[in-house]
């Protein structure tokens, strides 16, 4: 397998939300667990021959579709959830929106609301930018560590 191969399923599942993957071909296993923030890769001694990588259509595609989301994210960072809760977009029902797309946000700038144990806890950003990209609705159920708002330069 193609080291460069092995880079891009890695990468590639660093930035997914997916929390395990076993690839295998031929006489190479890739297993890929994510536990506390922390990615952990075995790669068996064989793994190490140079070998050539047959993939097939289907995974190919998939490799290259993923690639093309993923390039949104190559130009910013996305501000994840601290807790489990209820997303809010706006302080209050007759407010507009904290930020939207296109919106510049300095540091310390306030992106939502998250509620839990009705705890209205302000989600702040870390650094100044441009929203990108909103990945929540009002009211909807976020989990620790999904992907909030993403803001770039």
């Amino acid at each position: 397998m193609d080291t460069k191969i092995i880079k891009q399923v890695i990468d590639i599942f660093e930035h997914s939300d997916v929390h395990k993957l076993e690839v295998e071909d031929k006489d190479i296993k890739i297993k890929l667990e994510k536990e506390n923030h922390n990615i952990v890769t075995s790669i068996p001694s064989a793994a190490v021959q140079e070998s050539t990588f047959a993939a097939q259509n289907n995974s190919m595609d998939i490799v290259e579709n993923v690639n093309a989301e993923e390039k949104e994210e190559d130009k910013g960072n996305w501000i994840k959830s601290p807790l489990v809760g209820t997303f809010y977009s706006k302080p209050n029902e007759n407010s507009n929106e904290y930020v939207s797309v296109g919106d510049s946000v300095k540091k310390g700038d306030t992106l939502c609301i998250i509620e839990a144990m009705k705890v209205m806890n302000e989600i702040k950003a870390p650094s100044s930018g441009t929203v990108l990209k909103v990945n929540k609705t009002d009211g909807e159920m976020v989990q620790f560590d999904d992907d909030l708002v993403l803001i770039g330069e």
